[in-house]
């Protein structure tokens, strides 16, 4: 590695050489706020009384390059590690400046900026910026501006905004001289130019540096990764602009502004641990270094992304039930399951066919949107993710079966609501998030028109049948109790529908909502056709359509009442840190709360099977101390053992007895 300070435009002085930006680079991302530093930086030599040549110099930090290994032709190559923004502000600073001063002084200037013997070539421009900057770049180095009007771009601000530093008078120097701008550049701007050798490496130099500066994002970085995966390939039709062109890009174009988020939930299901926004470059990383093909992880990344497109966007989606159900998880917002929806989305075809897959999505459907109506805790979904993603089986012929299992045997707070839970969250709870309201109605909809169901996506809303502002006539319609019927019910399910004419409606008597034109009555949505069934609205009628929404929800998101999720213990299996819930005696289930409930029980069906059948033969065992005493009461206190102790007690007593065990086992 050698370093030396030399004068910024030094750079641009051989005819013979050219700078690269390397794909693995970030586009041009410098603005306003930069170039005004730059330009005061350039102005505070401008007024200065002392002789320019005799300033002392200003340094603007180092530029970092290494060699291209190029075949022997053509201009000398060197790609850019780090000095990019500095590089290219400076270029489009002395193309403002070339167009403003002097021709002769313009001719110098543009020597600066392309070798001039090599139009129409590859090697061209002096300074080569990343593949989406290139366009407008060469435009504005080689004069054709003109063909820029009406676009768009960072490179375009950046030349106007010199351009009009330049022929705008300065507040305390007046009109500004273009020459003497150049002077000071040409003259006073230093950069300390650090050269790498053959046997450095360039991204972990450029990684190095990323801790000043503009902060890379952490899709940069991947995409960086990938690209100086292909170093050795740099030269122009070469593997690593094929991978920018035929694989990044077109991620980049897929994701947009999701691309991250993707990453994130792709690391997540790829390690099924958990991961953090700050770690995803990092975590991409080793799943990029452990792989022995490259091109193998990039098809991955690619199938992958894909189908998370189809989650962002269920249009792209073929299979019209899969499209609905997509929709529905959509509109949830719940993005925390995509990394699992990878995981299960990525079987598709590879051991689950369509119906299965279907079958996955409106599992996932009814177990987040009770919970989103119970209003129950989201941040254990994040930890629920993972462990599912940890679990995931092998053999994925039953997924939505596994699925299923799994959910259910969640506990407390990450738990899958059943109907109970979920009816009694519509008919006394409110204050749902309003998007999820109104995903509930409207499924409620579907599922009442059947195929005659009208287009909801448009100009439909929230309605409040007993208005969030009463009226008069409200009140003396509720009675002497409104206010608290007010208070209690205003959000409930029951008192929200969808309409068309939420401000036609405004706070109008039921009987008025009810017959004025497109009132409920003549409604097009058959769930106001409904409402308009009844005479009067207040606590009754609410409570009455929040029972009726209910018995339709559960339907609509259904709950597996018919799988028992219980893991099964046998008296052979470890009971340490279990806690179990039910004892199975010949397939009779009883309810217990500890092991030493289950040895309770377990010593009762004894007294009353075989202590009566051979009771003779039950006393000599008492009297030998190999079973406690009838004659006195089994007490739980006597118990202080462990649960594996008790195992150890209740699997003697059945031994002595020649119980079968297999007739036990212990739900936890």
């Amino acid at each position: 590695m050698e370093s030396s300070p030399i004068k910024l435009t030094e750079y641009f002085s051989s005819q013979n050489r050219q700078y690269l930006i390397p794909l693995f680079q970030r586009p041009y991302v410098w603005k306003k706020d930069h170039w005004e530093i730059l330009w005061n930086d350039i102005m505070s030599y401008y007024g200065s009384e002392d002789n320019i040549e005799n300033s002392s110099p200003h340094f603007m930090g180092a530029v970092v390059s290494i060699p291209v290994k190029t075949i022997p032709v053509g201009v000398n190559k060197y790609l850019i590690i780090d000095g990019q923004q500095r590089l290219t502000t400076i270029s489009i600073l002395l193309c403002a400046l070339r167009d403003v001063v002097s021709d002769n002084v313009s001719a110098e200037i543009q020597d600066l900026l392309e070798n001039r013997h090599k139009k129409d070539t590859a090697d061209y421009l002096k300074l080569v910026p990343t593949q989406g900057d290139r366009d407008i770049y060469s435009k504005l180095i080689s004069k054709n501006i003109d063909e820029l009007k009406g676009t768009k771009h960072r490179l375009i601000e950046c030349y106007k905004y010199f351009i009009s530093k330049l022929q705008t008078p300065d507040d305390e120097c007046g009109e500004i001289d273009p020459q003497k701008i150049y002077t000071i550049v040409n003259s006073l701007f230093q950069v300390v130019m650090i050269n790498l050798t053959d046997t450095d490496d360039p991204y972990l130099i450029f990684e190095s540096l990323n801790f000043k500066g503009e902060k890379l994002t952490q899709t940069d970085l991947i995409r960086n990764l990938i690209l100086m995966k292909f170093q050795h390939s740099t030269n122009e039709g070469g593997e690593q602009q094929k991978i920018y062109k035929d694989f990044w890009l077109p991620l980049e174009t897929l994701l947009g502004e999701h691309l991250e988020d993707f990453f994130f939930d792709y690391v997540r299901m790829r390690k099924a641990s958990a991961s953090s926004t700050t770690r995803i470059y990092s975590d991409m990383k080793k799943i990029l270094n452990s792989s022995s093909d490259i091109y193998e992880v990039l098809d991955d990344i690619w199938d992958n992304a894909q189908l998370y497109n189809s989650f962002l966007d269920p249009s792209h989606e073929s299979n019209s039930n899969i499209q609905n159900a997509l929709q529905v998880l959509n509109r949830t917002k719940s993005h925390v399951i995509y990394s699992l929806l990878l995981k299960i989305a990525s079987c598709r075809g590879n051991g689950i066919d369509d119906d299965t897959y279907l079958r996955c999505l409106k599992i996932l459907n009814s177990f987040i949107i009770r919970r989103a109506i119970c209003r129950w805790q989201t941040y254990v979904v994040n930890s629920m993710v993972i462990n599912l993603l940890s679990a995931f089986p092998n053999d994925v012929s039953a997924l939505d079966k596994w699925l299923t299992k799994e959910l259910l045997a969640k506990k407390r707070a990450s738990r899958w609501p059943n109907d109970e839970d979920f009816k009694q969250a519509i008919i006394t709870k409110d204050n749902a998030a309003k998007e999820i309201q109104i995903l509930f109605l409207e499924e409620i909809e579907k599922y009442l028109a059947g195929k005659e169901v009208i287009d909801l996506s448009h100009g439909v809303s929230l309605e409040h049948i007993m208005p969030q502002s009463l009226s008069p006539e409200w009140e003396h319609d509720l009675g002497s109790d409104y206010n608290n019927i007010y208070n209690k019910y205003l959000s409930n399910l029951g008192n929200l529908t969808l309409t068309g004419y939420n401000s036609e409606y405004s706070n109008y008597p039921f009987a008025k909502k009810k017959s004025m034109e497109n009132g409920y009555s003549n409604s097009g949505i058959r769930m106001n056709q409904e409402i308009a069934k009844n005479s009067h609205w207040g606590e009754n009628e609410i409570i009455a359509r929040a029972q009726a929404l209910a018995e339709i929800a559960v339907q609509i998101w259904e709950y597996p009442n018919d799988i028992d999720p219980t893991t099964y213990l046998s008296l052979n299996d470890s009971w340490t840190h279990q806690k179990v819930h039910t004892l199975v005696i010949d397939n009779d289930r009883y309810s217990v709360s500890s092991w030493k409930e289950v040895a309770q029980k377990i010593f009762e069906y004894i007294k009353a099977t075989t202590f009566e059948k051979e009771p003779e033969h039950c006393l000599e065992l008492i009297e030998d101390g190999k079973l406690p005493s009838i004659d006195t009461q089994f007490q739980l206190q006597n118990f202080s053992e462990s649960a594996n102790q008790i195992q150890s007690k209740i699997k003697h007593w059945l031994s002595v007895l020649n119980i079968d065990e297999s007739l036990f086992k212990f739900g936890v």
